[in-house]
């Protein structure tokens, strides 16, 4: 059995890597044919969505990672990668990100920086696309369109939403399933919906090989100590009532 499970684990690997190799020259070649500027040493493990206007903008810089095929990201993706540029829009992405399942909508500018690593189903878009008065709505009017800026090093976690107008500072950590509604300080740690700060990321801890587990570390470190604070808060407004 055990060496059946090794097998099973070979063949896995395999196709992940024959994956990557088939769907990498295929996406470079579509990503040219649609006026991407694609730096060198992307890769691609499934079939990357894209739609560019042709008076659009988008960017991609070195060593890009796309993860869309289910397999690729142990997490699980609920799609693949999706890339919308409308007319007249810029799509900025900087060196060494990297990306599953992500899908990013922009109307008028989104601009990512260097090193930043979106977990799976992550969506970052800088417009309401709709208009919130339902008369307006009704009319197909379009909804308050903001840039949104995301800076180097950032980690955003599983599920995050980013939402029109934001900067993300350097170094900044969201957390899984946050809705980011307003600016994040750099170096900070934020999460909920609202996502909020919680914390702030170490200047300097041990460097595992296993980034995205630090990443993880960091984020349930804070939270814990958030809601211990929350409790806390909670037992004493707790005892004055009863005093």
């Amino acid at each position: 059995m055990v060496l059946i499970n090794w097998f099973c684990y070979a063949c896995f690997l395999g196709m992940q890597r024959l994956c990557a190799f088939l769907y990498t020259p295929l996406n470079r070649l579509l990503f040219k044919l649609w006026g991407v500027q694609l730096a060198s040493g992307s890769k691609f493990w499934g079939r990357t969505m894209l739609s560019k206007h042709p008076v659009a903008a988008l960017k991609i810089g070195r060593n890009a990672l796309f993860r869309s095929a289910p397999f690729s990201n142990p997490l699980g993706l609920t799609h693949a990668c999706q890339l919308t540029v409308k007319r007249g829009a810029e799509l900025i992405i900087g060196d060494d990100c990297g990306f599953s399942g992500t899908a990013i909508c922009v109307i008028k500018s989104v601009v990512i920086g260097d090193r930043v690593w979106c977990g799976a189903n992550v969506l970052i878009t800088d417009s309401d696309h709709h208009a919130a008065n339902p008369v307006r709505r009704h009319r197909g009017e379009p909804g308050i369109t903001k840039p949104v800026r995301i800076g180097n090093d950032v980690w955003i976690g599983m599920n995050a939403v980013i939402l029109k107008g934001v900067v993300i500072g350097d170094g900044a950590l969201i957390g899984a399933n946050s809705v980011v509604v307003r600016d994040v300080p750099a170096n900070s740690v934020v999460f909920g919906s609202p996502a909020k700060v919680i914390g702030k990321v170490p200047s300097e801890y041990p460097e595992s090989e296993n980034k995205q587990a630090d990443a993880e570390q960091i984020i349930n470190s804070a939270v814990t100590k958030h809601q211990t604070q929350n409790q806390t808060q909670q037992d004493t407004e707790s005892q004055q009532d009863n005093a």
